[in-house]
């Protein structure tokens, strides 16, 4: 009946705006390469890294990453190795967690410096596809309401991965992506800008 398709209209009408904000969340900046990287699988082994949402502020949304135990104890592991000042340390924990975030950003850096640009920007995307993984289903990059506070030392691997994925693919020409990019840098903190976006 007419009554029915009208109840049924508000109902998917009501359903969309429930769930827009997830229409906003679909953009994904890296997708997964199956012939480079290793299984995605292997990042259970390494632990969870994962967004929480902290406050949802009138204008804005306030998240946070969170570590879980296992996390946690490969992170502590990394400092340690990072600690020796030894590449070969950082080589071996990459290979024994491919999916750690900040073993990917530090052996990308060690590679750049040895002139690997290519694995070095390789190791920047695993790592932020690492992350968008975990990310909050209310952060989206679009919607320019999402912060992060770069004081929380478990936020600052996003603030650095997402600069370096900037860095890299400017340096490979795509300069007006690397300047959407370094908006998206710069709208997660624009009072401190901690990684001095404006200068980019």
């Amino acid at each position: 009946s007419r009554q029915q398709r009208r109840a049924l209209h508000a109902q998917t009408q009501h359903a969309k705006q429930k769930y827009a904000h997830l229409q906003k969340r679909k953009i994904n900046l890296i997708k997964f390469k199956p012939q480079k990287w290793p299984s995605p699988h292997l990042a259970k082994q390494t632990g969870n890294i994962y967004m929480q949402l902290v406050r949802d502020e009138k204008r804005v949304k306030r998240f946070q990453f969170r570590y879980d135990k296992d996390y946690n104890l490969v992170q502590l592991e990394y400092k340690q190795r990072c600690a020796r000042f030894d590449p070969h340390e950082i080589s071996f924990l990459l290979q024994q967690h491919p999916f750690h975030v900040d073993t990917c950003l530090t052996m990308s850096d060690i590679l750049r410096k040895h002139g690997q640009f290519e694995d070095a920007s390789d190791l920047i995307e695993r790592a932020l596809y690492r992350l968008e993984t975990g990310l909050h289903s209310r952060f989206s990059f679009v919607s320019n309401d999402a912060r992060l506070d770069y004081r929380i030392v478990e936020n600052r691997s996003f603030f650095l991965a997402l600069f370096k994925y900037a860095q890299s693919v400017g340096a490979k020409g795509c300069v007006h992506s690397a300047f959407e990019l370094t908006k998206c840098l710069l709208c997660l903190s624009p009072l401190h800008d901690p990684l001095c976006s404006l200068l980019c």
